[in-house]
């Protein structure tokens, strides 16, 4: 019998413990989307106490990887990217500044349908190239959402993101991927309510 829930890859940097506003967010997310349309996943770039003691019942996965310029980090990402095209995700989402990088590359690598890039609070590029380079990444995902008003402007003016592809989630920070796919009939994601 074929599989017809809708497939949807979390990525975040790690889960140090399920205190912080984004962490305690994806975890709830998780545990709430509907498991009968959704069958979901939680890729950490880097594994933690909390995760690896804690974690029971949550199907996730340590990608293992550090980013920094090496060639280690683009085979990573191809890795990542092969286990994407694999396991056939509709939907990438991503949390974080090495999750924002690691889950697009791979995701556009695996011709994931719809990625979603998280944003909150301050700018997390340091440098004139990060930015630059994120802008360039920037070009990848079908929409961007931020956790406020404020913070999609801030990141709109400085990562050059277009109007058509910034959206609000004014209660979570998050796509509500549920309603959005129910309302829209397809894998494309939009402003949650």
């Amino acid at each position: 019998m074929k599989d017809d829930r809708i497939r949807v890859a979390f990525v975040i940097d790690t889960i140090f413990e399920p205190t912080g506003g984004t962490e305690t967010q994806l975890l709830a997310l998780l545990a709430g989307l509907d498991r009968s349309r959704f069958d979901t996943h939680l890729f950490c770039l880097r594994s933690s106490g909390w995760l690896a003691e804690e974690a029971r019942g949550l199907e996730w996965t340590n990608l293992d990887t550090h980013v920094s310029p090496r060639w280690s980090l683009l085979v990573r990402v191809h890795q990542f990217a092969s286990k994407l095209r694999r396991e056939r995700f509709d939907i990438v989402q991503t949390h974080f500044k090495d999750a924002n990088l690691v889950g697009v590359l791979a995701a556009w690598r695996a011709g994931t349908a719809s990625i979603i890039s998280t944003r909150r609070g301050v700018p997390y590029w340091r440098s004139r190239p990060e930015l630059f380079a994120l802008r360039q990444l920037n070009r990848v995902p079908t929409v961007f959402i931020a956790n406020s008003e404020a913070t999609k402007e801030r990141f709109a003016k400085w990562e050059r993101i277009d109007d058509d592809r910034r959206a609000v989630h004014k209660e979570t920070g998050f796509a509500h991927v549920e309603l959005s796919l129910a309302e829209r009939g397809d894998h494309t994601v939009g402003e949650g309510s």
